[in-house]
């Protein structure tokens, strides 16, 4: 198997980027051994490419890609080509959501309440196991919100790779199911050289 190399001139987020990528063309192409690869992917870059590769396209298979974590464990399969994604939707009804309790606590001037509890998320165990974890957490409160009318999340989130993945292979999941009363839009964390930070928007998850 050729060793991969990221494009002449590019490096940092944009190399990992690349890589992530080529993991998830291959995945889709049915490359025999292909998996999605999260451990050491960057929020922004994971959250991004996920959307990207997760939309239904012409010529796209629909398939559920493999997922395996550094350690050797694996999370549950994630859907590709299978979501039909709007462009710019946003919801009535808002809540903004730290993706982890006390993990930043620079967010909790921008957001109405945590996601997930860090003592229940971040202990020792499989990083499979913590995928599915949030992922049936965050299935449930999903299903749970929705029901109270069409709903726009703003997540602000920071890189643990097992909750970025599980919490948006639910998000696709619902969507999947026929939900049209849920955007997501995901929020990264940015910090400049002197000393300012913020929050960007990346691209929204709604059908």
């Amino acid at each position: 198997m050729a060793m991969w190399e990221a494009a002449e001139g590019s490096s940092g987020r944009e190399a990992i980027r690349q890589r992530f990528c080529s993991q998830l063309e291959d995945v889709v192409a049915g490359v025999n051994g292909a998996s999605i690869v999260p451990s050491g992917v960057s929020n922004s870059v994971l959250t991004e490419c996920l959307r990207e590769y997760a939309a239904a396209a012409p010529g796209r298979p629909s398939l559920d890609g493999r997922v395996v974590y550094r350690d050797g464990s694996r999370g549950p399969d994630f859907p590709l080509g299978q979501t039909r994604f709007r462009v710019g939707a946003r919801l009535d009804r808002v809540l903004r959501f730290a993706l982890l309790s006390i993990r930043h606590t620079e967010m909790d001037a921008e957001v109405d309440g945590a996601w997930l509890r860090n003592t229940a998320v971040s202990r020792p165990r499989p990083a499979g196991d913590t995928d599915q974890l949030v992922f049936e957490t965050s299935l449930a409160q999903l299903r749970r919100l929705t029901t109270g009318g069409p709903l726009t999340i703003y997540m602000h989130q920071t890189g643990l790779e097992t909750a970025v993945l599980g919490f948006y292979r639910a998000v696709a999941r619902t969507l999947m199911d026929g939900s049209d009363g849920l955007a997501v839009v995901p929020c990264y964390f940015r910090m400049h050289r002197d000393g300012s930070q913020h929050f960007v928007e990346g691209t929204p998850w709604t059908a």
